[in-house]
């Protein structure tokens, strides 16, 4: 693991699943080219066919105790921070072709909802990133409002969310570790 990469891995995710949502698009009806935004629903323009935005980071209990690891035999590396990524995905389209598009989204994720092997962009997996959970992520109404209040007054959209879990961030602190290679032991008779 390359302390290196430990800046993209965020950026990343976020390509991973803009060519992943990408291919998505290919399949739906009048959609030649797709174009899959990273910017936030204020920022949106009128190129794009879907929203990919990131909107909430939040650290995985589940991985909080993890332990250092050895990444020489005399060096070890902290635990990484592990964290959960929260995207909105919005189509921005003709509203016939909303429910198209959101239908092919929740029929991707649910064929494929481990991303692995090809499917990651190489700087996910030298950070460690071996696999991507992705899984429906139902927002109550109350949440939608407030999310989408954030946008500036743009008017609601259908949108679908998704949770990305886990995502290592590999720790920047390595420190010498040196390994016990003799023990001294003595031996007394007691009399």
């Amino acid at each position: 693991m390359s302390l290196e990469y430990n800046a993209n891995v965020l950026f990343a995710v976020d390509v991973t699943l803009q060519t992943f949502l990408s291919n998505v698009l290919k399949k739906v009806k009048n959609i030649t080219q797709p174009n899959v935004s990273l910017k936030p629903p204020s920022d949106i323009d009128s190129k794009s066919n879907l929203g990919l935005f990131r909107y909430k980071i939040q650290e995985n209990s589940f991985y909080k105790n993890l332990e250092t690891k050895y990444i020489a035999p005399d060096k070890i590396q902290n635990p990484p921070l592990v964290v959960d990524l929260f995207y909105l995905l919005t189509p921005y389209v003709e509203p016939e072709q909303s429910g198209e598009i959101l239908t092919k989204i929740m029929q991707a994720f649910h064929d494929v909802p481990v991303l692995a092997g090809s499917n990651l962009k190489e700087d996910l997996q030298k950070s460690g990133n071996n696999e991507l959970k992705i899984s429906l992520n139902s927002l109550k109404m109350d949440e939608l409002n407030h999310l989408w209040s954030l946008f500036g007054g743009k008017p609601y959209k259908m949108s679908l969310s998704y949770v990305v879990t886990p995502v290592i961030i590999p720790s920047g602190i390595q420190m010498n570790a040196n390994l016990v290679i003799e023990k001294e032991f003595s031996y007394s008779k007691r009399s």
